[in-house]
């Protein structure tokens, strides 16, 4: 996990809200890693996962 403090300068911040459906799906993700990260962890690990999965073939 990332050190607290200042962000790397290559990166940018972001605004999301979320519905509280979404993110007690987040919560429960969380629960199942070994090392419990936080929301914005769980969800930078979420979109990293999705981004790196080839997309499935179009009809």
């Amino acid at each position: 996990m990332a050190r607290p403090g200042r962000p790397r300068s290559d990166t940018e911040g972001i605004t999301l809200r979320l519905p509280r459906e979404v993110l007690a799906r987040i919560d429960e993700m969380r629960r199942v890693e070994k090392d419990i990260p936080t929301r914005q962890e769980m969800v930078r690990r979420v979109i990293e996962k999705v981004l790196t999965t080839p997309a499935p073939p179009t009809a």
